[in-house]
């Protein structure tokens, strides 16, 4: 299974449709959405966008309103560690996280710049798991390759 960021994907080929906006609630760059409802649950920082975009009422709406936290790093920690903390309404069928789940979340203030860095290594960090990934894919793929054509052509 492969992952992308919210700021890799390519969202041009969608068509268009004029859709009249909900209660005004526009998404800023530098908001965080998390994905309230259902079997994953995650943040992700939204980058600038060029177009007037409206979420879906399972998406739960994180607007800063300070400067001393970076968005991603928002969207990462509750990643990490804010998903474990929260205590969501479990259905029958799916997991669901309230508005007051996360006004409940403490997180700690650290400086900007560590907060760049953590960013940052994380980043790395899964682009070095998805690199590693391919790279053990194409190993199973040549190990099977050597296979039939030493013992299946014969």
């Amino acid at each position: 299974i492969s992952t992308a960021r919210f700021s890799e994907l390519n969202f041009s080929f969608l068509p268009r449709v004029d859709v009249p906006m909900n209660k005004g609630v526009i998404l800023n760059g530098g908001d965080v959405l998390f994905i309230a409802k259902g079997a994953s649950n995650y943040a992700v920082s939204v980058p600038t966008l060029k177009e007037d975009v409206t979420i879906s009422s399972s998406i739960l709406l994180i607007r800063l309103n300070t400067f001393d936290f970076l968005p991603s790093f928002i969207a990462w920690y509750i990643n990490q560690y804010g998903v474990r903390k929260m205590e969501p309404q479990l259905t029958r069928r799916m997991v669901v996280y309230s508005k007051s789940d996360l006004v409940n979340l403490e997180i700690p203030c650290i400086p900007i710049e560590e907060q760049r860095k953590i960013v940052t290594l994380d980043g790395l960090l899964n682009k070095q798991k998805e690199l590693s990934n391919k790279l053990l894919s194409k190993k199973k793929v040549l190990i099977n390759q050597i296979f039939k054509n030493r013992f299946c052509n014969e």
